[in-house]
């Protein structure tokens, strides 16, 4: 829990043409990257459209694409 900065509700993210990233997103005026946790985690891709993401305390900063928070 300290590595997360914060929880954010289902958001829609903007695409990117680069392999890897599910996307962009803003969160208190960043733009960062967002990953899909699932295939990472060597789990299922989270569904296309708005979901939950988590920021967290890495560097660079990065947003994690999340089926569900709980």
């Amino acid at each position: 829990a300290d590595a997360v900065i914060a929880a954010l509700p289902p958001t829609r993210c903007l695409p990117t043409p680069h392999p890897g990233l599910r996307g962009l997103a803003q969160h208190r005026g960043d733009i960062l990257p967002v990953v899909d946790a699932g295939p990472r985690l060597g789990g299922e891709a989270t569904p296309p459209g708005p979901v939950p993401l988590i920021r967290l305390a890495v560097t660079p900063p990065v947003l994690l694409a999340v089926s569900a928070i709980q």
